[in-house]
């Protein structure tokens, strides 16, 4: 069968036939905004619904084919690589020049999960979502802005303020690039990064309670803690 076929003759794969006349901007613009606006007011309930109406798209189809006969690649780029483009294209809209923070923006789960995981077993569990939000939070008002990531333990409320580990600037954005270079398989690159924190927490806990800290949190924490 010839790649020049018709669609009303069929398709050989991976030669997707030519729109008859290109889709005007603003049709195309309108259509994606409605798509869009219907996927991100989804509820639970809504899935299955969803996934029939995307699966009635050829290219979803195609990559549900490749999914279930084993080809990763095929699945990654027929539909997550394809439909990652939108929020490509936001981080690197507002975040132009910074791939770090391109990097936490696109993957943001998957960043938001290790941080949480990393303050909960180094500080307890209570209030672990709450530091770590604040740290990605810090950590892109920084990246846009420039304002420094500071640490206010005088203020009022402190319960999302880490205590002994990412307790500085320098150790978030460490700690975050390491992330990085985990989600695109340089383990050991991460292990070392995260040995190196949890070195640094250790001796400034062993300084802590050897000027007579009790708590061994990070500098200036007091009761309020």
């Amino acid at each position: 069968m010839s790649n020049s076929q018709s669609s009303t003759g069929g398709n050989v794969p991976n030669s997707p036939t030519p729109l008859a006349s290109p889709v005007p901007k603003k049709e195309l613009h309108v259509a994606l905004a409605s798509l869009v606006d219907g996927l991100l007011t989804l509820s639970n309930a809504d899935e299955e619904q969803a996934f029939a109406v995307l699966a009635q798209s050829q290219p979803v189809q195609d990559a549900i084919d490749c999914l279930l006969v084993g080809d990763i690649n095929g699945y990654i780029y027929k539909c997550p690589y394809p439909m990652g483009r939108g929020l490509r294209g936001l981080a690197v809209h507002y975040f132009p020049t910074n791939r770090l923070a391109q990097f936490v923006v696109e993957r943001l789960e998957f960043v938001q999960g290790h941080v949480r995981q990393f303050f909960e077993t180094h500080e307890g569990s209570a209030c672990c979502g709450d530091k770590s939000t604040w740290v990605l939070a810090h950590f892109l008002r920084f990246a846009r802005r420039g304002k420094p990531i500071e640490f206010d333990y005088a203020q009022k409320y402190t319960y999302q303020l880490p205590r002994k580990v990412l307790t500085s600037q320098e150790d978030i954005l460490m700690f975050l690039q390491a992330l990085s270079e985990l989600y695109y398989g340089n383990v050991d690159r991460y292990l070392q990064v995260r040995e190196a924190l949890l070195a640094k927490a250790a001796e400034a806990a062993a300084t802590l309670a050897a000027t007579g800290s009790s708590t061994g949190d990070a500098p200036g924490v007091g009761a309020n803690a």
